[in-house]
C-alpha cells in the first residue's frame, strides 16, 4: 500500500453525538480525533444527525469524515436510553445487519482498508463487520462483562437483587457461549479491551490477546480556572444517574457520618426517574444530612462550571466501564476519590486521587469516611497540580494517535 494516500477506515458507531457524554460522546470524539489521521466512513444511527452535521462545519478536517445514517424508530431509541430494557438488543442486532449490508457497498465503492466496530462497547453485540474477511477487522474498546459485586447487593431491594444476579449470570454465560462473540473475536485482526477484566476474559476464555485502552478521553483545550473560595472549604462533587450501581446512598451515608466537618460539602449533580429522585432526597432528609446541595440534571457546560467550583470528584460507582465523568474531572484539573475497580481504577492513582478497595458496603463507608475525615485543602491542591500529565496521557489526540499507529501496523502486516 502506498504511504502517500490516507488510510480509509469504516467505523460502525451506533451512538454518536457532539453534544452528549457517555457512549454518544465517546463515539463522536473517537471519530473526530481519528479523522485527523485517516479518512473515515461512519455508519451511525440518525437521532443526532442535525447536531453532527452542524458540528462538522467547525471541524478543520471535516472533509476526511463521511457519515451515513441508519435511523431507528422513536420507540427503539427509548429502549436504548432505558439501560435496563433488554428488548433493545433484538432491534440493535437488526440494525447491525443493516450496517453490514451498507458496509458491503461502502467497502466496494471506497476501497476501504480497515473495518472498526467501535460502539456500543458492550460485548453482547459485536455487529457483523467481521464477516467481511478480505479486510482487517478491529473490535473495541469492548466492555460490558463486568459483574455486580455480590457483597453490595445486601443494600438492594429484592427485585433489584434478582435483576443484578440474573445479569451477572447472563454476563458469565453469554461471553462464553455466544457464537457471534466467538466468531467476532476469532476473526478480529485487533482487539481493544476497555477494562482490565475484559482483557483477562479475552485471553482466558478465547485465548486472544487484546490491547487495554479505555473507551473515553479528555479534551486538552478546556480552561479550568477554579473560582475563588474560602481557604478551608472543601467542596466535593458527585455526578451520575440515580441508579444502584452509582451508589449515591453510599455517598450520602459518608456525608452523614461527616456532618461534624463544617467545611465539607457535597454537590450532587444528576438525577433519575421521579421515584428514584424522591427516594434519595427523602433518605437524605431522614438522616438530617445538611452538608449537601442537589443540582439536578444539567448540561455538560454546567457540569464543567460546577467542577471548576469543586475540589474533588467523589465517585462511588461500583460497576461500569471507565465513566466519562472521571475523565471530565481530570480535564477540569480536580482529583478523584473512587473505588479501585473498573476502567477508572486503572487511570486514577495516588498522584491524582484516592482509591479504596471494593469489598463490601460497610468497609467502603469506613474507608471513604477515613479519607474525607482528615482531607485537607493543601493535599487536594497538590493532587490537582498533578492532573496535567494524566490529562495528556488520556487526551483524545494522544489516544487517536496511538490507535492510528495500530491501524498502520495492521495494514503493513496485511
Amino acid at each position: 500500500m502506498s504511504s502517500k494516500r490516507k488510510l480509509k477506515v469504516l467505523i460502525s458507531a451506533y451512538a454518536c453525538s457532539p453534544k452528549l457524554g457517555s457512549e454518544p460522546g465517546m463515539g463522536w470524539n473517537w471519530i473526530v480525533s481519528l479523522g485527523e489521521y485517516c479518512e473515515v466512513w461512519v455508519i451511525t444511527e440518525g437521532e443526532f444527525r442535525e447536531d453532527i452535521e452542524l458540528s462538522l462545519k467547525s471541524i478543520p478536517h471535516a472533509q476526511n469524515i463521511h457519515f451515513h445514517y441508519l435511523p431507528v424508530s422513536k420507540r427503539v431509541r427509548k429502549m436504548c436510553w432505558n439501560q435496563g430494557d433488554w428488548r433493545f438488543y433484538y432491534y440493535y442486532r437488526r440494525w447491525q445487519k443493516k450496517v453490514y449490508a451498507l458496509a458491503l457497498d461502502l467497502v466496494e465503492v471506497n476501497k476501504i482498508d480497515l473495518l472498526h466496530q467501535l460502539n456500543m462497547i458492550g460485548f453482547r453485540e459485536p455487529g457483523y463487520l467481521w464477516k467481511i474477511k478480505s479486510i482487517p477487522f478491529i473490535w473495541g474498546p469492548v466492555g460490558g462483562a463486568e459483574l455486580m459485586p455480590i457483597n453490595f447487593l445486601k443494600q438492594a431491594p429484592l427485585k433489584l437483587k434478582f435483576f443484578m444476579l440474573t445479569k451477572n449470570t447472563l454476563n458469565f454465560i453469554q461471553f462464553r457461549t455466544s457464537l457471534r462473540v466467538r466468531r467476532a473475536t476469532a476473526n478480529s485482526a485487533f482487539l481493544i479491551s476497555a477494562v482490565p477484566s475484559m482483557q483477562a476474559l479475552f485471553e482466558d476464555v478465547w485465548g486472544k490477546q487484546s490491547v487495554l485502552m479505555n473507551e473515553t478521553g479528555c479534551h486538552t483545550n478546556v480552561t479550568a480556572v477554579a473560582e475563588n473560595r474560602l481557604e478551608n472549604d472543601i467542596n466535593l462533587i458527585w455526578v451520575g444517574k440515580f441508579d444502584f450501581r452509582k451508589q449515591l446512598k453510599l455517598a450520602l451515608d459518608v456525608m452523614s457520618e461527616l456532618k461534624h466537618r463544617n467545611n465539607l460539602h457535597l454537590h450532587i449533580v444528576g438525577g433519575g426517574n421521579s421515584v428514584e429522585e424522591q427516594l434519595y432526597k427523602s433518605y437524605a432528609d431522614s438522616k438530617h444530612i445538611n452538608n449537601i446541595t442537589w443540582h439536578g440534571k444539567v448540561e455538560i457546560n454546567e457540569v464543567n462550571r460546577l467542577m471548576n467550583k469543586s475540589d474533588a470528584l467523589f465517585f462511588t460507582s461500583i460497576m461500569e466501564a471507565t465513566s466519562t465523568v472521571v475523565l471530565e474531572a481530570i480535564q477540569n484539573r480536580i482529583p478523584v476519590i473512587c473505588f479501585d475497580t473498573c476502567g477508572f481504577g486503572s487511570i486514577i492513582d495516588d498522584s491524582v486521587g484516592y482509591k479504596v478497595k471494593l469489598h463490601d458496603y460497610e468497609s467502603a463507608l469506613k474507608d471513604f469516611k477515613l479519607i474525607l475525615e482528615t482531607l485537607t485543602k493543601k493535599e487536594l491542591n497538590a493532587l490537582s497540580e498533578n492532573t496535567t500529565l494524566k490529562l495528556r496521557e488520556n487526551s483524545w489526540s494522544t489516544k487517536a494517535a496511538v490507535l492510528y499507529s495500530y491501524y498502520e501496523e495492521l495494514c503493513v502486516v496485511q
